[in-house]
């Protein structure tokens, strides 16, 4: 009985709230190495080539931030997840057009 006791005593579970904030710390570091990262599915063309990077590294940032304000304040916990997901879409719309336009422009010239 006291081995059960003491091995449960030794081992040391993150709680649930250090496993949640795990996670984003994790993925902004990812994020961040990618944003200083040489190597874009993007080249780092002017303007073009830096809206991945800015895309990435805020949403990493507020992905960050909303999990350490799940526990503080509700309010700006929803606000910062809405802005986040916003940010998302804008960036799969902007690359689809991008992306549209450069097909197009590609079966023109080659036409």
């Amino acid at each position: 009985m006291s081995q059960t006791q003491n091995a449960t005593e030794v081992i040391d579970v993150p709680s649930s709230s250090e496993r949640s904030t795990l996670i984003p710390v994790l993925l902004f570091i990812l994020a961040m190495l990618y944003v200083l990262s040489p190597i874009d599915p993007i080249p780092d063309v002017p303007v073009v080539g830096q809206i991945d990077d800015v895309l990435v590294a805020a949403i990493a940032t507020l992905n960050l931030l909303q999990s350490w304000l799940e526990d503080t304040s509700a309010f700006l916990f929803v606000l910062l997840g809405l802005i986040k997901w916003a940010l998302v879409f804008i960036g799969i719309i902007a690359f689809s057009v991008l992306g549209m336009a450069v097909w197009g422009f590609v079966t023109m010239v080659t036409g």
